[in-house]
């Protein structure tokens, strides 16, 4: 009896570990294919910043020069067209850079209205909802014409319905849906070592504050109220990046690198399923007190938001954003958008920190091995003392 058993059990696991590596297999020979390339490639290795960079690449195409000067950095943020435009550029970078981390970036909150040619994966999803989903479109009711209209937030986008009361489709929601097609068609291949998911909010009601339209979030053709449309929403939202996290599981079990998981913006929302969140445009006046244009709210919340939370300030911030940067342990810095620059501020070895920060009468401070840095929030303004040794 005890033989029989264990008979089961063992063909129970062996069935177990084949559907795995069925289900794994694009990734697992994708893989071994990228090793093969990576060691035929004649390309000399980059030097990392000192500190701790990366850089938001939301373009959907790649130049050599690029992809040369992105490599610097330790993380990227890569529009998930590059996999399909110019795969070969993001080997590259691994190649001069091993330890670099990439990660898928993708807008599941809206669509293009229009179709580019440089948007092979997009397109499909345009075409796909558009024409046989529609009712996945986000909409709106005029509350003096009641007249329906399509949701908008970005100019030339439309946005979906990531909400658990989006209507099924052929038994899926659109969140269910984009979710599996991201695993499926995005996730599995090597060259990422994550996901970025842009517009990860749990409320969505602000965006139609003060208009006389309402979003419909149940598609029922009346306007709801901004606290149910906000419940839908966050629901959704949990439930799409806590099935992307489910997937990371799985994943993990066949590369030596974990997955990750970053969403902006920079509140300490959907913790348990992302390892960092990205404040674009720091400091940010939106999460909370406006002290300082957010800069205390924003620096509260970026100690909370995991090991890979990154502070991504406009070029003119820099040095600003650089100094509140090594305030914290856990953050990195990015400049703009699409900007493949080389930034001398970053050639900068601070060693290690002395102790945490301190503040007295609203400047702060902190000090390294190598040098002290200084803020002042209010004026945004900042000082890196090297030290002579």
């Amino acid at each position: 009896m005890k033989k029989k058993l264990l008979l089961l059990i063992l063909l129970i696991t062996l069935g177990l570990i084949s559907i795995l590596l069925f289900k794994q297999r694009h990734l697992i020979w994708q893989g071994l294919k990228d090793k093969r390339e990576l060691a035929q490639m004649n390309i000399a290795p980059v030097a990392n910043y000192p500190i701790k960079t990366a850089a938001y690449w939301t373009s959907p195409t790649m130049g050599e020069r690029d992809a040369l000067n992105l490599a610097r950095h330790d993380l990227l943020i890569i529009d998930l067209e590059n996999k399909f435009n110019n795969r070969y550029r993001l080997l590259e970078i691994k190649k001069m850079n091993p330890d670099i981390i990439i990660l898928a970036y993708s807008n599941p909150m809206e669509i293009f209205t229009t179709l580019y040619q440089t948007r092979p994966w997009q397109n499909k999803v345009i075409k796909e909802i558009t024409e046989k989903r529609p009712a996945w479109l986000l909409k709106t009711v005029s509350q003096e014409r009641q007249s329906l209209q399509f949701a908008n937030f970005w100019p030339g986008m439309i946005m979906l319905n990531i909400s658990a009361t989006c209507p099924r489709i052929n038994g899926e929601r659109y969140y269910q849906w984009m979710a599996k097609k991201l695993k499926r068609e995005i996730l599995s291949d090597p060259i990422f070592d994550g996901y970025f998911q842009d517009n990860g909010t749990v409320n969505i009601s602000w965006v139609y504050q003060n208009k006389p339209e309402k979003i419909d979030i149940n598609s029922d053709n009346k306007p709801d109220s901004d606290a149910f449309i906000d419940k839908s929403w966050s629901k959704g939202q949990n439930r799409f990046l806590r099935s992307i996290h489910g997937y990371s599981f799985w994943r993990n079990l066949f590369r030596s690198r974990k997955m990750l998981i970053l969403s902006n913006k920079g509140d300490t929302n959907l913790l348990k399923y992302v390892d960092g969140k990205f404040f674009e445009k720091f400091p940010n006046d939106y999460l909370g007190d406006k002290w300082a244009f957010g800069w205390g709210q924003s620096m509260s919340n970026a100690r909370k938001t995991g090991p890979y939370t990154i502070l991504q300030v406009e070029r003119h911030l820099l040095q600003f954003g650089l100094a509140s940067t090594l305030l914290l342990d856990n953050a990195y810095i990015a400049v703009g958008q699409d900007n493949a620059g080389v930034f001398p501020e970053f050639e900068i070895d601070p060693g290690k920190p002395r102790g945490q920060s301190t503040s007295y009468d609203n400047l702060y401070a902190r000090d390294y091995e190598n040098l002290r840095v200084e803020v002042d929030p209010l004026l945004q303004k900042s000082t890196i003392i090297m030290y002579s040794h």
